[in-house]
């Protein structure tokens, strides 16, 4: 915990003594009542001139420091980074995350290995030259390497001599707060791709974990098979989509890390473990649960072995409806549809209502939203011309030739960015935003990781929850009666919030569900969830449903307007985290919070199960990664008032 001391000055009575003992101290003092005259004045010393001239030339040397590193920061665009972008330069490599955070590695700290024994290699050398540099630095000076891993230890901080040494594991790099990233040493297993059994019988397959979620989907249907789940993005590697508990758009469907069955992973201390759902050892089983979810912390995973579902197509209904009527229409939504998302437009009366269920396998692939792209953007291209005459420099002049070629979400980035936090001006756009939704009302029948994926083009920072979204009881028959949404009231108070605190919110807070998940780190845990998740493709709503809230803000460039965006989602994030968490159970999601610590990202946890698990996880990567060669610059804290911040692990530890 950081303490910060405050120096408070008061002017009552208690402090005049201070004072007059401190002016009698001085020899040459005299009351200003005095009829004699004051001493001379001596002309300053060398000494005195010398200290004079240093500050001086420090204090320029400090404001053209920093005015040299705001112009350069000004002048960074970010709008082409996409998920973990590559330079192989020609002494080091170049890392960009999902929303522009990046790291620079010398070749040799960034591996790729093509095979199992490869992988097992580097991860076996790195722990044994960990394990050796923590040796002589003990025999060297043992007293001293005694004492401060005491005092880490003690005060939950990271121990340098234990924290040298990396081989970070990774995946795409879709996590927003560059949970993946180590400028140490970082492994990715990309070249690790392949699938190694289908068991039609049993609809499991086994892969090696660096396959991306598209290179999986396309290769099953081949099987007749697909993955139970989509999380948007199909870059997304296999092996850092469970371990960040990423999770899809179904009430009934569990986050994906629920699906695995069993893992192959390679620790640093233990070497390769090979565990499974039915472990009958309760002590294999817990490690298993957390294994398979760990952030990277406990091992590589190598393989995975998942429950899949039939092959099938979805359709897919977008419409846009008013927000007084969603909470009449919320409940048959929820019962009858296998997928469900809203997407709230801030500071409009309006919420998209994007629904998906299955459709017979000989339905024709179609859509019934028009093709006319230039009719749908015609409110955005009208808006950028009206400001554009309103102020001349807030946006480029470009013909309406070239501006055609423009897409929309560039031309809605542009507009945000002339003022993309005054809550009047981001209103404007999110009204065009909602007329262009209307004009994508429809129906459309397509394959189903091509319906619940999307293509984020332009980088974004998020927050994002997840809470219990339902309250009820089951029936006579067995089935789920729900008594209260609680999704919806968070929803409602959150908007009423950001309206009452000014902030200016971009379109894009998304809500979803899933089922509860038996993963102790997945802020969707339920110790109470002992079912196998569903793989069913009819929609049947079952207690333990939890709403994830995905708060975000577009980030097309840097500066100071970057600054003021990330600032007021930060401003936003603390104060669900006061006013929200406790009233409504809120756990934050591991890959999607935008705070930074002074190692990295800090995760705040607040709800009880969040804090055992993340005390457990410490307690399992003290055995299996004690020298934390696979840590990252990543914090943990625990608290009861977000004033109160207590750090119980870090990056670290």
């Amino acid at each position: 915990m950081q303490r910060t001391t405050t120096f408070i000055f008061r002017s009552n009575h208690a402090s005049f003594p201070l004072i007059r003992s401190h002016i009698l101290l001085r020899p040459n003092f005299r009351p200003f009542s005095s009829a004699k005259a004051r001493p001379t004045p001596q002309p300053p010393t060398k000494k005195e001139y010398s200290f004079g001239f240093m500050m001086v030339v420090g204090s320029l040397t400090l404001t053209a420091t920093i005015g040299i590193y705001s112009y350069i920061v000004s002048k960074i665009d970010v709008s082409q980074y996409k998920p973990l972008t590559r330079k192989f330069k020609q002494d080091h490599v170049e890392l960009r995350s999902w929303s522009g955070q990046e790291v620079y590695l010398e070749n040799e700290s960034f591996y790729t290995p093509s095979t199992f024994e490869e992988l097992e290699q580097l991860v076996l050398s790195k722990h044994k030259q960990a394990e050796r540099e923590f040796a002589e630095e003990l025999k060297k000076k043992e007293k001293e390497v005694v004492f401060w891993t005491k005092f880490w230890e003690f005060f939950g901080w990271r121990d340098p001599l234990k924290d040298k040494v990396k081989i970070r594991p990774m995946g795409s790099g879709i996590s927003v707060n560059g949970l993946s990233l180590e400028q140490d040493g970082m492994v990715n297993l990309t070249n690790m791709n392949k699938i190694l059994n289908v068991d039609t019988k049993n609809k499991t397959v086994r892969v090696q974990a660096g396959i991306t979620v598209a290179k999986l989907a396309k290769d099953l249907k081949r099987f007749g098979l697909t993955i139970p789940n989509i999380a948007t993005v199909l870059d997304q590697q296999i092996g850092g989509l469970i371990q960040t508990h990423s999770h899809g758009t179904g009430a009934t469907r569990a986050p994906l890390d629920d699906y695995i069955t069993a893992i192959k992973i390679v620790t640093p201390a233990l070497g390769i473990l090979e565990l499974s759902s039915d472990e009958t050892d309760p002590t294999l089983q817990e490690l298993f649960k957390y294994a398979r979810s760990g952030l990277g912390r406990l091992g590589i995973i190598a393989e995975v072995e998942m429950k899949c579902v039939d092959a099938h197509k979805l359709k897919e209904e977008i419409m846009v409806v008013e927000k007084d009527k969603i909470r009449e229409m919320h409940p048959k939504l929820m019962n009858e549809n296998l997928h469900l998302k809203y997407i709230w437009i801030p500071h409009t009366p309006s919420i998209v209502v994007i629904k998906s269920n299955p459709v017979p396998l000989d339905t024709p692939i179609y859509t019934s939203v028009s093709d006319d792209e230039d009719e749908r953007k015609k409110p955005l291209y009208d808006l950028y011309y009206k400001l554009q005459e309103v102020d001349f420099n807030a946006l480029p002049r470009i013909s309406r030739e070239t501006i055609a070629k423009i897409s929309a979400k560039d031309i809605r980035d542009r507009l945000y960015m002339i003022d993309p936090t005054n809550k009047e001006h981001v209103k404007l756009i999110n009204e065009v935003s909602e007329t262009y939704w209307k004009s994508r009302q429809g129906v459309r029948v397509d394959w189903s990781e091509k319906v619940l994926s999307r293509v984020v083009e332009n980088p974004y920072e998020k927050f994002e929850v997840a809470f219990p979204a339902t309250s009820g009881k089951t029936g006579m028959l067995g089935k789920y009666q729900v008594d209260k949404y609680h999704d919806l009231d968070f929803m409602f108070e959150f908007l009423q919030r950001v309206e009452e605190n000014g902030y200016g919110v971009h379109d894009c807070i998304e809500q979803t569900w899933s089922a509860a998940s038996s993963s102790p780190l997945s802020p969707a845990f339920d110790a109470t969830e002992a079912a196998a998740p569903s793989t069913s493709l009819k929609p049947v709503l079952k207690p333990n449903v939890y709403s994830w809230v995905g708060v975000g803000m577009y980030l097309p460039n840097m500066g100071e307007k970057l600054k003021k965006i990330k600032t007021q989602l930060h401003e936003m994030r603390n104060m669900t985290i006061t006013e929200f968490w406790d009233k409504y159970g809120c756990m934050e999601h591991w890959s999607t919070n935008c705070a930074k610590s002074m190692y990295g990202a800090k995760m705040v946890v607040k709800a009880e199960k969040g804090r055992k698990a993340i005390k457990r996880l410490h307690e399992l990567r003290e055995i299996l990664d004690p020298y934390n060669i696979l840590g990252s610059e990543f914090e943990f804290a625990s608290t009861d008032h977000p004033d109160n911040l207590k750090t119980i692990f870090g990056d670290d530890s």
